[in-house]
């Protein structure tokens, strides 16, 4: 299937959840077209401040990981964005520096 219809594809899986358009950036993984999946979980503000988020993330914590993805934002444009999840005994949370209106994306293995 051509890269194009990849992104399309992810377009229209994007709005069919929300919002009024999507910010697709030039290279997608195909991860996130393949397996991205909403992540509703509440949202923690992590400390780190804008681009220092994974400055919150302790490699050695297997409990946290890096999400690749799209945020909804406020304006109701889709735009890439990775985010840290928690998992503390199965009780999910986001971890941002922001509050998006909703969280679309691929959990990371490391």
């Amino acid at each position: 299937m051509p890269e194009t219809d990849n992104k399309d594809e992810l377009v229209v899986k994007l709005l069919s959840i929300g919002g009024k358009g999507v910010n697709i950036p030039e290279n997608v993984s195909e991860e996130i077209i393949k397996f991205g999946h909403l992540l509703d979980y509440d949202v923690m503000i992590g400390p780190g401040g804008t681009s220092r988020l994974y400055m919150n993330r302790d490699e050695d914590d297997e409990n946290i990981r890096v999400v690749s993805g799209f945020i909804l934002t406020e304006d109701g444009i889709w735009r890439s964005h990775a985010w840290l999840v928690l998992n503390n005994n199965n009780d999910y949370k986001i971890i941002d520096n922001i509050k998006a209106e909703k969280y679309f994306g691929v959990v990371m293995p490391y």
